[in-house]
């Protein structure tokens, strides 16, 4: 699998996850995990999904596996983070939060640096009937280093 087609399929994964289909996000998931193990995006987002399901255990090692990784997300820190205070892992705890603390500083500076808003709006005309369940509004990524959920 390139590495094309492993963005697409996070970005995938990622549009399933966010609405709540989390077993087809899970197999695409799988899948690039199947190519790349330690894969940080992928893992994160399998991590939720565990940990939606109440598996705290897996939740728990598959964030320590995304955190291991240089482009682990801040969030994903943070939740690690969060998942050693719940395990009363205390000082443990300090460093995955100092570092979320940290990267999501790095993000948004670099945000600034980029000089504008990378985020296309489109919108139903002003006026136009939507049938119940369409989006009225929906945000689009237009730079690929910054997402928008």
């Amino acid at each position: 699998m390139d590495e094309k087609e492993k963005q697409q399929l996070l970005l995938l994964a990622d549009h399933y996850f966010q609405s709540k289909n989390y077993p087809f996000a899970e197999h695409i998931l799988e899948k690039v995990i199947q190519s790349e193990p330690n894969n940080s995006k992928a893992n994160e987002l399998l991590a939720y999904i565990f940990g939606n399901r109440g598996d705290e255990k897996q939740s728990f090692s598959l964030l320590q596996l995304a955190c291991h990784q240089s482009d682990c997300s801040p969030e994903a820190l943070y939740y690690f983070g969060l998942a050693k205070l719940k395990r009363q892992l205390y000082r443990e705890a300090i460093d995955p939060l100092k570092k979320s603390i940290t990267k999501a500083g790095e993000y948004f500076e670099a945000l600034h640096d980029l000089g504008y808003l990378p985020l296309e709006i489109r919108a139903a005309q002003e006026g136009s009937f939507v049938k119940c369940g369409v989006p009225a509004l929906v945000l689009w990524n237009t730079h690929p280093d910054f997402s928008w959920h």
